[in-house]
């Protein structure tokens, strides 16, 4: 498997649309980690052979210190890609705004990935540590898609100020608490955008359920899951899921 720096994305992301299309495993490697290049290492080498092509590796969270190497398959990934098109109405989407890392899986899969295979404009802005390129891409979206989480919102918007990015017409939340107190704030930046809140974890591939802001007054509910999906609440309170799409190893 090919490791593949974020920091070679952000200065070429077209060598991302070459590693896919070779069909060659790769896995990206965040800028912000918590393990050593050894550690990389050992992870890479105990990936079995047979997992050469057809696949690709991203790390859940380091916030724990314990970061994991997760193995995906580029075909599932391929067809969530599609149930999230119909589900997010992705017709109406012309272009994708990143402000989060590609390394994080929602921008991988929900913004990468899926402007990608609809073949919609991807604009890189280097993230919210990059202001002002931020600012100038959403003052010139097209009916554009953004995916935070919600921690990002209060520097947004103080980058913000009073502007409105009226070329917004979608924004998804997930990767922590969906902030359902602030979608005020969201309206009043973004006029335009119908807001998600998208629930899942990165074994996920990234998503297992996700509902539109105004059905439902209560943060913590999560919406329907994805066509194909199973969820259950065990005896000990435990989420678990079977999805087509997820994860292998």
């Amino acid at each position: 498997m090919i490791p593949i720096e974020e920091s070679e994305i952000n200065a070429d992301p077209e060598r991302l649309r070459t590693n896919w299309l070779s069909g060659r495993s790769f896995c990206i490697v965040p800028s912000k980690r918590g393990f050593s290049d050894e550690r990389l290492s050992e992870m890479l080498m105990a990936i079995p052979k047979n997992y050469e092509t057809g696949c690709f590796g991203l790390f859940t969270s380091g916030s724990t210190g314990l970061p994991r190497l997760v193995l995906a398959s580029q075909e599932r990934a391929k067809r969530i890609v599609e149930v999230l098109h119909l589900r997010q109405q992705g017709n109406d989407i012309r272009e994708v705004v990143f402000t989060l890392p590609v390394s994080y899986c929602f921008a991988f899969i929900n913004q990468w990935l899926w402007a990608h295979q609809f073949e919609r404009q991807m604009t890189w802005t280097g993230g919210l540590s990059y202001p002002e390129q931020v600012i100038r891409a959403l003052a010139k979206a097209d009916d554009a898609m953004l995916c935070l989480v919600g921690a990002q919102l209060s520097f947004l918007r103080s980058i913000a100020g009073s502007l409105k990015f009226e070329g917004v017409s979608r924004i998804h939340f997930a990767g922590a608490r969906f902030p359902q107190e602030q979608l005020g704030i969201v309206n009043s930046m973004f006029p335009r955008a119908t807001i998600y809140n998208n629930y899942g974890c990165t074994e996920a591939m990234p998503r297992l359920t996700m509902r539109r802001a105004e059905d439902s007054d209560d943060w913590q509910n999560i919406g329907k899951p994805l066509t194909g999906v199973e969820l259950r609440i065990t005896l000990g309170s435990s989420l678990e899921f079977r999805s087509p799409y997820s994860a292998f190893g």
